[in-house]
């Protein structure tokens, strides 16, 4: 018994300095989670259209306790996902075209939960994906997400 106490109070202090523990605590995602949401109603814009767009979450992360340099501000550790989206586009134009996409997740009412933002280079009448993967979404905020939107500038 005295050996169990001393073996587990090593793996205790071995896993909070590799902070292994610390990810048996994570927040799980579901399966239902991870899968793409996808809106393939297409939309129009002058210069392009977008035939969809989607997103999923990818995996939960822990991150870490802030404190600016100063010590004026911080920022205690929060479990938070990384979630990923990608839009699918068809340059319209006669011209190559950089295409800012600005991706939002949305709650049942339309309020903004969190924001992710990338850009691609399409060429003439080309059809091309963009992607990108965030991490900005607090995890006690996942379960508000019920829909997206995008809003495109070239």
């Amino acid at each position: 018994m005295k050996y169990r106490a001393i073996i587990l109070c090593c793996l205790v202090s071995l896993s909070s300095q590799a902070g292994w523990l610390s990810d048996l605590t994570l927040p799980r995602l579901t399966d239902a989670q991870k899968e793409w949401h996808i809106d393939d109603f297409p939309l129009s814009y002058s210069l392009a259209q977008v035939s969809g767009h989607g997103y999923k979450m990818i995996e939960t992360l822990r991150q870490p306790e802030w404190k600016s340099a100063n010590g004026r501000a911080s920022r205690p550790a929060y479990d938070a996902v990384r979630w990923g989206w990608k839009v699918e586009v068809k340059n319209t134009s006669a011209i190559a075209l950089t295409i800012s996409v600005t991706y939002e997740l949305l709650d049942c009412d339309g309020f903004v939960v969190t924001t992710a933002y990338g850009s691609g280079r399409a060429q003439a009448g080309q059809i091309t994906t963009i992607q990108g993967t965030a991490d900005y979404l607090h995890y006690d905020q996942l379960s508000r997400v019920s829909k997206s939107s995008i809003k495109i500038s070239f």
